[in-house]
């Protein structure tokens, strides 16, 4: 039996999926076995696959990365198993870590690390953007005990994973599936230790169009997930977890997501109304920056002034999709109960 296994989830990611494999494979830790589980590609990925002495689990018809990483699991043999996506880049040490985690904290059942903000020469805005993005709000996190699962760097026994439900093979595409994951891993008192030592690379092969698209099924998820939710049992656990476990979920976040169309309508009001337009554009906006300041002080710390600037402009996109997200959402899940 091989020390861990590596559960990878793959689509159509031959322009990633070797480098990621490679990387694997100059890991210190040599005794592993890897499980990809290919959500029926298009183009070469298997082709590039075969080529590596991976087990390969081929799925029949395509039921997105949950499905896929819930059959990857089932398909693996080791104590641990090591989430990732087809598009990270592991360091040397990182499976040596996750080990290590576990010998010197035995009560941990599962293990979260971080996105690193580099991008190993692989200049994209979207991705840069996504990697900023998940490195502040992982690495804001001060507790030793964390209530939330980033699937991209996730780690977690075996048996701890199957007593659970696994992901929710309801949400079909890459989006808040993980999230979600976390609240199911609590419910069934699986401890979550967070090890910041425990880093990725993450190479999102991003256009604007499918960076928009990841962004508004962020949003669209994530109030499904708590209308079809027991917001009682939620609002308990949250409760019972309070004072040991914590969240990624920061109040700065949530101000953000609801200030941001009026960010937007604000200018409109300008031509309205320029006396109180300008009053209250200056207003939101400020509100709508400091609840990001530190966000982008990664940004500046790794490209500096101008640079964020563009990030600051795709923040704005990102909130105000996710906001619209939200509402279609609502209407979605209302329209469809109306019709049941």
């Amino acid at each position: 039996m091989a020390e861990i296994s590596i559960i990878i989830p793959v689509k159509n990611g031959s322009s990633t999926i070797a480098r990621c494999i490679d990387r694997l494979y100059e890991s210190t830790v040599k005794d592993i076995e890897i499980v990809v589980v290919d959500d029926c590609s298009t183009d070469n990925t298997i082709e590039i696959l075969e080529k590596y002495p991976v087990k390969i689990v081929r799925l029949p018809e395509s039921k997105g990365p949950s499905y896929a990483r819930n059959r990857g699991v089932e398909a693996a043999t080791s104590k641990y198993v090591f989430l990732i996506d087809s598009d990270i880049l592991v360091k040397k040490d990182t499976l040596e870590i996750i080990l290590d985690t576990y010998r010197n904290n035995p009560e941990a059942d599962a293990v979260q690390g971080i996105v690193s903000p580099e991008n190993d020469g692989y200049e994209n805005i979207y991705n840069n953007y996504q990697n900023y993005y998940h490195n502040f709000v992982l690495s804001s996190i001060k507790k030793k005990w964390v209530s939330i699962t980033i699937s991209c760097v996730h780690s977690i026994k075996r048996e701890a994973f199957l007593k659970t439900e696994g992901y929710n093979e309801l949400i079909p595409h890459a989006s808040m599936e993980d999230v979600e994951f976390g609240y199911t891993l609590r419910k069934h008192d699986v401890h979550i230790i967070m090890n910041k030592d425990l880093n990725i690379i993450h190479i999102h092969p991003l256009t604007f169009k499918t960076w928009f698209w990841k962004k508004f099924f962020v949003g669209y998820d994530h109030l499904k997930f708590f209308l079809r939710a027991n917001l009682n049992e939620l609002f308990k656990q949250r409760l019972k977890d309070r004072h040991k476990y914590e969240s990624h979920q920061k109040t700065s976040a949530l101000i953000s997501l609801l200030i941001a169309p009026f960010t937007l309508l604000s200018f409109l009001l300008l031509i309205i109304n320029p006396y109180y337009g300008a009053g209250i554009a200056i207003l939101t906006n400020i509100i709508f920056l400091l609840c990001n300041i530190n966000f982008f002080k990664v940004s500046y710390k790794q490209k500096g002034f101008l640079y964020t600037l563009r990030i600051v402009a795709l923040c704005y996109i990102d909130m105000i999709t996710m906001h619209l997200a939200l509402w279609v959402s609502l209407f979605h899940f209302i329209f469809t109960l109306k019709k049941s």
